[in-house]
C-alpha cells in the first residue's frame, strides 16, 4: 500500500514558528500570573498607584520636605482614610507658640511617615500617645511634644527641618525615629552632600535596568530570583552590601550633626530604630540597622532598639494586630505599643524631669 512521505522540512519549520509563538506566550503567561499575585510589587503598587523611581526624587521646598502650611489633605488608602491637617510649620501637628514657658519640658519628634502617623488619626500616633501618657506621671512638669514627621523623610531632611524650622522651639529633647526604610532612602537620594546650592536633591543615576523593572513582574521575578539576588533598588548583591553600610554611615552622620546642634541649643538626642512588619513577623529576619549602637555609642548619642522591644512583647503572629496588612505602616494599637517603649527610655534621661522641684 502507498503511503505518502512525511514533508520533514516542512515539519521543521511548522515547529519553529510554533515555538517562536510559544515563548512570547509563555511570558504573557507568566506576566499576568505574576501581576496576579501581586507578590513583587511595590508598595505604591500595592495601594493602588503605579511603580514610582525612587532615583526621581526631587523636593519641592528647598532644604525641607515638608506640605504647605495651613493644608488639610487626607491619608487615603485601600485600608483607611484619615483626614491630615498641617500646622504653619507644614507638619501633621498642632501650632505651638514659640515662646517656653518656665518650666515646661519640650520634646520634639522626627521621622518618617510613622512618626507622622500614617495609619492612624492624629491623637493616636505615637508622638501623642506619648505626650499624654508623660503629662500622666505624678509630679511631673509640663511636657510639650512637638511633631516633626513627614512621610518619605529620612535623617538628612529631619536635620534640615530641625535646623530651619524647629530648634527655634527650644527643644529639651530630640527624637530620631529610623527604621529600615530609611536605609533604602540614603541609597536612592543620597547623604548630606545630597544637595544642590539651591537645596535641592541632586537626581541620582537611575540603573539602567529600572525600565524594564518598572514595566515587567517577569523581569522583576528574574532579577530577584536566588540566581541573580538584586534588590528593589536595582543593585547587585555586593553593591547593595556596599551600600547599605554608606547608608547606616549616613544616619551617624546625620546624628552627629544633630547632636552638634543639641549642643548649641541645649537639648539631648535619642536615635530610635523602629522595626518594620516583616522584623516582627519574623524574628530572624536581619536588622540593617542593628550596627548603629555602637558608632552612635562612641558618639555619646543616646539609642533605643525598639526592634527588640517589639520582638520581646509581640509574638511573630501577633504582628498582624499591629500593622495595616497592605499599607504595612502601625495602626493605632501598633503606635501605643511603639509609644509605651519609647516612654520606658525617655523617662530614664538625664534631665527629664522626672518631679517638680
Amino acid at each position: 500500500m502507498y503511503r505518502k512521505g512525511v514533508d520533514r522540512g516542512k515539519l521543521r519549520r511548522l515547529f519553529k514558528v510554533g515555538s517562536l509563538l510559544a515563548v512570547p506566550l509563555v511570558a504573557l503567561l507568566l506576566e499576568g500570573g505574576l501581576r496576579a499575585t501581586g507578590h513583587l510589587a511595590s508598595w505604591s503598587e500595592e495601594n493602588g498607584g503605579d511603580y514610582v523611581s525612587p532615583y526621581d526624587y526631587r523636593n519641592a521646598t528647598p532644604w525641607l520636605l515638608v506640605g504647605e502650611p495651613g493644608a488639610v489633605t487626607a491619608f487615603s488608602q485601600p485600608e483607611f482614610q484619615y483626614e491630615v491637617r498641617l500646622n504653619r510649620e507644614g507638619l501633621r501637628d498642632v501650632d505651638h507658640p514659640e515662646a517656653k514657658p518656665p518650666g515646661e519640658f519640650r520634646v520634639v519628634g522626627l521621622g518618617d511617615s510613622f512618626t507622622m502617623g500614617q495609619g492612624a488619626e492624629l491623637e493616636d500616633t505615637y508622638l501623642s500617645v506619648l505626650g499624654r501618657s508623660l503629662n500622666q506621671r505624678p509630679r511631673v512638669r509640663k511636657i510639650r511634644v512637638l511633631a516633626g514627621g513627614v512621610a518619605g523623610s529620612d535623617p538628612v531632611f529631619c536635620h534640615q527641618l530641625l535646623l530651619r524650622r524647629l530648634v527655634k522651639y527650644q527643644p529639651d529633647l530630640v527624637i530620631l525615629a529610623v527604621n529600615e526604610s530609611d536605609v533604602f532612602d540614603l541609597i536612592t537620594r543620597g547623604g548630606m552632600d545630597r544637595f544642590d546650592a539651591d537645596g535641592f536633591v541632586r537626581p541620582m543615576p537611575r540603573p539602567s535596568l529600572e525600565g524594564l523593572y518598572a514595566r515587567s513582574y517577569l523581569a522583576r521575578a528574574i532579577l530577584r530570583s536566588r540566581f541573580l539576588q538584586y534588590e528593589w533598588d536595582l543593585l547587585s548583591p555586593a553593591e547593595h552590601a556596599a551600600a547599605v553600610e554608606r547608608s547606616v554611615a549616613a544616619i551617624v552622620e546625620a546624628a552627629r550633626a544633630i547632636q552638634a546642634l543639641g549642643r548649641e541649643h541645649g537639648f539631648t538626642l535619642l536615635v530610635v530604630s523602629h522595626p518594620l512588619d516583616y522584623q516582627v513577623k519574623d524574628p530572624q529576619a536581619k536588622d540593617l540597622l542593628a550596627p548603629l549602637a555602637e558608632p552612635l555609642a562612641a558618639q555619646g548619642i543616646e539609642f533605643l532598639d525598639l526592634v527588640a522591644y517589639f520582638r520581646a512583647h509581640v509574638p511573630p503572629e501577633g504582628a498582624q494586630s499591629l500593622f495595616w496588612p497592605v499599607d504595612r505602616h502601625c495602626n493605632a494599637q501598633g503606635y501605643a505599643l511603639f509609644a509605651r517603649g519609647l516612654e520606658g527610655r525617655v523617662v530614664t534621661l538625664e534631665g527629664f524631669p522626672a518631679r517638680v522641684e
